[in-house]
């Protein structure tokens, strides 16, 4: 079955690497080495350049007995898959997938991939695992997490995206997709791209069967497809348009720089943030600042309240904070939100000094 893009920011990175995107998932028999895990069930959606998106699963039979314990997680027993298909039936297709397209998923370098690696050689003899890219979203997701790995549901729910079919390999899936989709909006495909590895194919007589140390090969090997510049482009970018005019940083200029670097607003601010924090932006350069003194009169009590909610060392998510902004009157956007967050992280307070025309920082 073909849809029309439910996902338009993966439409849109498949369309920028010039390949589909495919998030795929497993349920499987367990945990152990990958050699020794079968696999029950099989889910894949496809997300082409042009918008079209094509979803497909499949229970398959392991062709030996599912523990108990792994059934009780995601309910497939023996006699649902005593008379499909095993995985060799299908093994070509996703060797193709891999080979073909950008292959995505959550968890998927250091669990879903080495357990398709293993069944795929034993199907199709050893070396038959191809090259391929991934992009792991749990990866992207625990990246300054301080080790934090985070659940799907978990992840989702941050996302805003709904939990449904938990452990059934398309509901996964699709909870993935979503995560992944909401990524690329908040913060841009280059951004997404940095995160995008290329991992060797296997070997006759090569196989790696223990998950920690496929890990570890992957992670040595893997050569980043996209060179991770995209933040430093930013900033020197923010940098030029500094020396180059005597004007200040303004909404209209946010819009300008984004579209000319083709990140999103969100990484533009993160951007700026992190320029103001090294002390490399004087403030008095950032415009709309009765605006941004307003936000930071609200703003203390609204990031308590949404901490408050998200719970104890877990990150406050920008788009709630600023939809509560905007309902105080204030008409904000993201990067004057990161720009007033990072003020008040640094404990500074904007001053208007009327005969100056300036703004005084003080702590």
């Amino acid at each position: 079955m073909t849809n029309t893009s439910k996902h338009l920011f993966i439409a849109k990175l498949a369309k920028t690497i010039g390949k589909p995107v495919s998030i795929l998932d497993t349920e499987t028999t367990g945990i152990g080495a990958p050699k020794t895990i079968g696999i029950v069930q099989f889910a894949i959606l496809t997300v082409h350049p042009d918008g079209k998106e094509v979803p497909y699963e499949t229970l398959i039979n392991p062709e030996m007995k599912i523990p108990a314990e792994a059934s009780r997680v995601h309910h497939i027993y023996d006699n649902h898959v005593a008379n499909k298909d095993p995985f060799r039936a299908i093994a070509n297709s996703i060797r193709k997938a891999y080979q073909t397209r950008i292959i995505s998923g959550f968890n998927i370098e250091t669990y879903d991939t080495p357990v398709i690696r293993a069944n795929m050689e034993s199907a199709l003899g050893a070396g038959s695992f191809p090259e391929c890219s991934q992009l792991d979203v749990r990866r992207i997701y625990t990246k300054g997490k301080n080790g934090v790995r985070g659940k799907l549901s978990e992840v989702a729910e941050m996302f805003g995206i709904e939990v449904k079919n938990a452990h059934n390999a398309l509901g996964d899936v699709m909870m993935t997709a979503g995560i992944l989709d909401a990524m690329i909006e908040q913060y841009g495909t280059k951004y997404v791209l940095n995160y995008l590895t290329l991992t060797p194919g296997s070997t006759a007589g090569n196989t790696q069967n223990n998950p920690k140390e496929q890990q570890q090969a992957s992670v040595k090997t893997a050569q980043p497809v996209v060179k991770k510049q995209a933040k430093q482009n930013t900033e020197s970018a923010i940098l030029e348009f500094l020396a180059s005019t005597d004007k200040q940083l303004l909404r209209s200029s946010y819009q300008e720089l984004s579209d000319k670097l083709g990140v999103s607003q969100t990484t533009l601010s993160f951007a700026i943030s992190a320029l103001i924090q090294k002390g490399a932006v004087d403030l008095n350069r950032i415009g709309d600042r009765e605006e941004l003194q307003r936000i930071l009169c609200v703003l203390p009590s609204i990031y308590a309240e949404e901490q408050k909610l998200a719970g104890l060392g877990v990150q406050v998510k920008l788009t709630p904070l600023l939809e509560r902004v905007r309902k105080t009157g204030i008409d904000s956007d993201f990067v004057q939100l990161r720009i007033a967050l990072q003020l008040m992280d640094m404990g500074k307070t904007l001053v208007m000094d009327n005969q100056q025309n300036q703004v005084l920082s003080r702590s």
